[in-house]
């Protein structure tokens, strides 16, 4: 069954922090599980409440990550080395597998009722991290450790999540079209990590301009469709990784997914007109058809260029510009497959009608 979690809105918890902070830390009273403050919901349905013992078993083990890295005591705070450890150990726990953990009202009352001293020890008076969002304090973690986790079988499953800088970790995980994308997330991250041992101290700047291009190529493109080794060697290229001993085989790969499709017949799995319908006019929901399934045998069909398509069939031609631009680049990719003429030119005439 899944247990429901407490959520806190977030007016609410902005209100909840102005008088945290105003009253000090010193004046807090301290988390009791049962006695959550009013604003406190609960969804309707779906499973049960979680209980006090839970949530009281929950705070306590965040202190306990938080004393022993410097919270409390005299000791000089590892923050670094508690964000690692906090991060996997939110991105495991039983109560954070399902949907609830996804809801920022949750991450609020994380931050605002269950632990709003240890936010305080690790950011002062910033109200972003306490309130839920990706700059909440525990919520970021949670985010990082899911997006970059190599899995339970890898030796060094948190690695990524411990041995990226901070810039970095913004970069990936901070961009929804890209932390919400396990695969890509991952895969960036790779490639960022590997590179770190051959240009330390300088990769804020390229990993901005690769983040940005990746941004743009993955509207067009749903890299993590792509193989593995094709996804591997296309992010090195844009990060501009000088790697002698897989530069040649780097740039051959990625070359092969940049370029124009070659020019190929329909695959029996396509629709083919039949013998003598050539004459008759095509549909746009026809055309379609046949664009997606060769867009999709040749790795062109991006997320946005499917919306497009559906819109096109259902005879909807107010395309949003990102739509329009997808369909368009779409189709100049495989302007060059001399057997779809008649479909790239109907769907051409209805996105531009």
């Amino acid at each position: 069954m899944i247990i429901l979690l407490p959520r806190f809105a977030s007016p609410r918890a902005a209100l909840a922090v102005q008088q945290f902070l105003e009253r000090g830390v010193d004046r807090w009273k301290g988390f009791d599980p049962t006695d959550l403050p009013e604003a406190i919901r609960f969804a309707a349905t779906g499973g049960r409440p979680i209980s006090a013992p839970e949530l009281a078993a929950f705070r306590t083990h965040l202190v306990t990550l938080a004393t022993d890295h410097g919270f409390g005591t005299s000791d000089k705070a590892d923050t670094a080395s508690f964000d690692t450890h906090t991060a996997a150990w939110l991105a495991t726990h039983a109560l954070l597998q399902s949907g609830e953990a996804l809801r920022d009202d949750f991450w609020s009352f994380v931050g605002c009722v269950l632990a709003p001293d240890i936010v305080h020890w690790r950011y002062g008076k910033l109200a972003e991290r306490y309130i839920g969002g990706i700059r909440n304090t525990f919520q970021r973690l949670w985010l990082r450790a899911v997006a970059l986790d190599r899995g339970a079988e890898h030796p060094d499953r948190w690695g990524l999540v411990r041995g990226l800088t901070e810039d970095a970790l913004v970069q990936i995980t901070e961009r929804t079209s890209i932390g919400g994308d396990h695969t890509l997330a991952r895969a960036i991250a790779e490639v960022w990590h590997r590179a770190s041992t051959t240009h330390p101290g300088g990769l804020e700047a390229r990993t901005r301009r690769a983040v940005l291009r990746i941004r743009v190529r993955n509207e067009i493109v749903s890299l993590a469709e792509l193989p593995p080794d094709e996804l591997d060697a296309f992010i090195t290229a844009v990060f501009e990784l000088d790697e002698p001993s897989t530069a040649r085989a780097t740039k051959s790969r990625a070359a092969k997914y940049a370029a124009t499709p070659t020019r190929a017949a329909p695959e029996p799995s396509d629709p083919v007109p039949a013998a003598g319908e050539r004459d008759r006019p095509l549909t746009v929901v026809e055309a379609a058809d046949v664009i997606q399934a060769a867009a999709k045998r040749l790795r062109l069909l991006s997320p946005t260029a499917l919306v497009a398509l559906d819109k096109l069939r259902a005879d909807n031609v107010r395309l949003a510009r990102a739509e329009r631009n997808a369909i368009n680049h779409l189709l100049q990719r495989l302007s060059d497959q001399s057997a779809l003429q008649r479909e790239l030119d109907r769907l051409r005439k209805a996105a531009a009608d």
